[in-house]
């Protein structure tokens, strides 16, 4: 059965491919920039043509678009519970059949984090600035896969043994993930309610790009980026180990 799963994946990741392509053409159809100037408070600064783009900084904007497909297949335990029926007949115990459906699902999220990163690197070229391999960048992309990875293993927790209506989640959490993660600013006892929650919310952990090409964290606690990394990795092995648990034990 998890045959079925690699054909899904394989379809979702070429609607993916076919959607980050066509965002790749309407930047190619933009006319090409001079120089960049970026302002913010306390800072200002000029990019000129021909200034490099970290590959760490396309890497943690490539991790937002490997949370969205991860939106996409983390949901595959619960379609299964449709036909769990003939699936749980096949001569393999159920453990190992959902741990299958995740390994493929997994590789499914690292594919649409490096066609991200890929699309990101065309636009810059494009743009004239040049992509470079930076120190920050192979932290930035195991950091990012990590947190597709992350929102992945939530979703799967949330929906393994749920109802079919669950699915909806996919989309339903990621409002809620930026507001709990708005509402962890404020001061006194909801923020931190919400503070507590977001430990557990995937865009806690992801890099944002400053004006000078370095990547900062999005949450309130800016730890460095491996130790963001390992956070979010350690979190993803604990849901989708829970949901590889769970979802044997639901009833036929």
């Amino acid at each position: 059965m998890e045959f079925v799963e690699f054909w899904r994946v394989r379809r979702s990741l070429l609607w993916f491919a076919g959607s980050v392509a066509a965002i790749v053409v309407l930047f190619l159809m933009l006319p090409q920039v001079g120089t960049v100037h970026v302002n913010g408070p306390g800072v200002s600064s000029s990019f000129p043509p021909g200034t490099g783009v970290p590959l760490g900084t396309l890497a943690s904007l490539a991790a937002f678009f490997a949370a969205i497909y991860a939106s996409i297949v983390g949901t595959s335990l619960n379609r299964e519970n449709s036909t769990r029926e003939l699936s749980w007949t096949k001569p393999l115990t159920r453990t190992l059949l959902a741990l299958r459906y995740v390994l493929i699902d997994l590789a499914g999220v690292a594919i649409a984090f490096a066609i991200a990163v890929a699309a990101g690197a065309a636009i810059a070229t494009y743009m004239h600035f040049p992509p470079y391999v930076d120190a920050e960048a192979p932290v930035q992309i195991v950091l990012g896969i990590g947190v597709g990875a992350m929102w992945y293993g939530l979703l799967q927790v949330l929906t393994c043994v749920a109802p079919a209506g669950a699915r909806s989640l996919g989309g339903i959490l990621w409002p809620v993930a930026f507001v709990v993660a708005g509402l962890s600013q404020v001061p006194g006892s909801i923020g931190a309610i919400m503070r507590a929650i977001d430990v557990l919310n995937p865009l806690h952990y992801m890099s944002s790009a400053s004006s000078h090409g370095t990547t900062m964290s999005m949450g309130p606690a800016e730890l460095p980026a491996d130790e963001r990394a390992l956070i979010a990795w350690c979190f993803a092995v604990a849901f989708c180990a829970i949901a590889i648990a769970l979802w044997p034990r639901k009833e036929a």
